[in-house]
């Protein structure tokens, strides 16, 4: 390409000790491991004496637990070599070992990079994907999942989010959430036993937000089209470990400070490891069947409020629990009885709306057989719920009634996704009155044909 890259040996990486500020290791574009235990006053080629000559070093990756011990990857693939280099040392680089153990063969390794946490955990980057080692890699196990067969370049750990994050030739950015139950995989195995592993905390972040574009969601694309990937699932990232599949799927519950249910989700029952997202919010309300699946009602109850909760794992005999705390936006401007207000403001509203569903389908059940005047009360109590809107375009000739009053108001302020303000809490007095009438007229039907009060 003539730029003169041919002619210049270079150093492709510069990796100082994160545990000793005088050592720093380097490795270059001619096959050489150079180290300085001096701050650069001195250097030593460091190379093992195994690895044939005239390969490439892109990276060298020194340990956190071990001033001594760092790893390097040698790249020979220019030499007609596409065997995967992957070394060790213990001492300073006096030795090296080969840790390519269950590694393809025919795959030129990039980069290696140790876990901040685990240390016995490696990563790396090979011509046709990411691998991983639970041993410090005295085994390798292929930790591809869905991406392509590309040659990762780079791998680096997001300090914060525990995310591994894959530079690729070609195929563009690739990012695993939560490397948490990769960290803890070995113990788990070794146990044989389910296990709940500690979830990072949970932020409730406020997912609508203003830019000069004008409002737009995160989730998908930037405000001039630009494609910018979806982002993980909101809310808690939980991750379990089963040995074998269980007879039936486990299920996770959500507790608060007081031990009050919060939320039961269904688990997947795959054996190794599993993750499910809970979306920080409390349990539903009663669907109302009997009508459009968009007119059903929320998928999800009222957001929970910042704090500490106990997360529940039933895959056994004995539930597993780990503690999850649950924190504010740090950009909003709301304060912790700002939090408390909306969520007792919605959980109210879902409250009164799974009452008004659980009698409109007594009341549907009932419609089916009644008769004559019976037929006429049981219409007349649905009819005091809902204008009976089928589809989603019937609300602008029907006038609204509680049930529709009920859920504008809870989709206005879940949307806004700030503390209820006073027209809220006024239209929320004003609904409560009619939602009342309702209730009691449904009541009266139901006592005046002695109707058995279980369904």
């Amino acid at each position: 390409d003539i730029s003169g890259a041919e002619f210049y040996d270079t150093i492709l990486d510069i990796a100082p000790s994160p545990l000793d500020a005088n050592a720093i290791w380097v490795g270059t574009d001619d096959g050489l491991i150079q180290r300085t235990a001096d701050g650069g006053a001195h250097w030593s080629n460091v190379t093992p004496p195994f690895v044939a000559p005239w390969g490439r070093v892109p990276a060298v990756e020194p340990s956190r637990v071990s001033a001594g011990r760092a790893y390097a990857v040698v790249d020979r693939h220019v030499m007609g070599d596409r065997h995967p280099y992957i070394l060790a040392t213990e001492d300073g680089g006096a030795s090296w070992t080969s840790i390519v153990r269950g590694l393809p063969a025919d795959q030129p390794a990039r980069v290696v990079r140790e876990d901040p946490v685990n240390a016995n955990v490696l990563y790396a980057g090979l011509e046709q994907g990411v691998w991983y080692s639970l041993d410090r890699g005295a085994h390798w196990r292929s930790f591809r999942f869905e991406m392509p067969p590309t040659s990762v370049h780079d791998l680096r750990i997001a300090p914060r989010e525990r995310d591994l994050v894959a530079g690729t030739h070609g195929r563009g950015v690739y990012i695993f959430d939560d490397l948490t139950p990769i960290e803890g995989l070995a113990a788990a195995e070794n146990g044989r036993a389910p296990v709940l592993f500690a979830p990072l905390p949970a932020t409730t972040w406020y997912y609508w937000w203003k830019s000069q574009y004008g409002t737009w969601d995160t989730g998908c694309c930037s405000p001039t089209g630009t494609f910018a990937a979806f982002d993980p699932p909101y809310g808690a990232a939980i991750s379990y470990y089963l040995p074998r599949p269980l007879p039936k799927n486990p299920i996770l519950e959500v507790r608060d400070a007081r031990g009050a249910l919060v939320r039961r989700i269904e688990g997947t029952n795959d054996s190794g490891i599993n993750r499910i997202a809970w979306n920080l919010t409390s349990e539903p309300p009663e669907p109302w069947h009997d009508t459009g699946e968009w007119n059903q009602g929320p998928s999800d109850g009222a957001p929970v409020v910042p704090g500490k909760y106990t997360l529940q794992l039933h895959a056994g005999s004995t539930p597993l629990e780990q503690a999850l705390d649950v924190l504010p936006d740090p950009r909003a401007a709301w304060t912790q009885s700002d939090y408390v207000a909306r969520a007792a403001f919605l959980t109210e509203l879902n409250n009164e709306l799974s009452s008004m569903d659980v009698a409109l389908n007594r009341l549907d059940r009932l419609r089916l057989h009644a008769r004559g005047a019976m037929l006429r009360e049981a219409t007349l109590a649905r009819d005091a719920f809902t204008s009976g809107v089928r589809n989603p375009e019937d609300d602008q000739l029907m006038p609204d009634q509680v049930r529709e009053r009920l859920t504008i108001l809870a989709g206005t302020v879940a949307l806004s996704q700030g503390p209820p303000l006073p027209p809220h809490y006024r239209e929320a007095q004003a609904v409560r009155a009619d939602y009342e009438r309702a209730m009691n007229r449904y009541r009266h039907f139901i006592e005046d044909y002695h109707i058995p009060v279980t369904p």
